[in-house]
């Protein structure tokens, strides 16, 4: 049995994923009390960044957090898309924001330089 072929897909400019880190942030900070973010940080410090566990769900519904910070940005999110190629498009741009903003504490102040490129395969 032959594997199908895997297809790259690469982020967008970082300054899409910058802004919605920082806005992403910003949804955070209003839904969790000061105690709760310092609580999810030292927890997301202790299982490391590279983790894809981050604990804000613990405290709040943090996908539609992510999605919110989507929609302001001006991304309405089609992972029901039948375009497998956007969905696993827009799928990087979350997980690369949501990873971002993470590493950056919630602080809301992430800048170009502080986003880590990455790329992912598609099925």
């Amino acid at each position: 049995m032959s594997e199908k072929p895997r297809k790259k897909i690469i982020l967008p400019s970082t300054d899409l994923i910058v802004q919605i880190a920082n806005e992403f942030s910003k949804i955070i900070q209003e839904l969790l009390t000061e105690e709760q973010l310092e609580q999810v940080n030292n927890e997301n410090r202790e299982l490391g960044y590279d983790s894809f566990i981050c604990q804000t769900g613990d405290h709040c519904d943090s996908n539609m957090a992510m999605d919110e910070a989507f929609k302001k940005c001006g991304i309405e999110e089609e992972f029901a898309s039948e375009d497998e190629i956007l969905v696993s498009h827009h799928a990087s741009i979350w997980n690369c924001s949501w990873q971002t903003a993470k590493e950056n504490e919630f602080k809301g102040t992430v800048k170009s330089s502080d986003v880590r490129r990455q790329s992912y395969d598609v099925e």
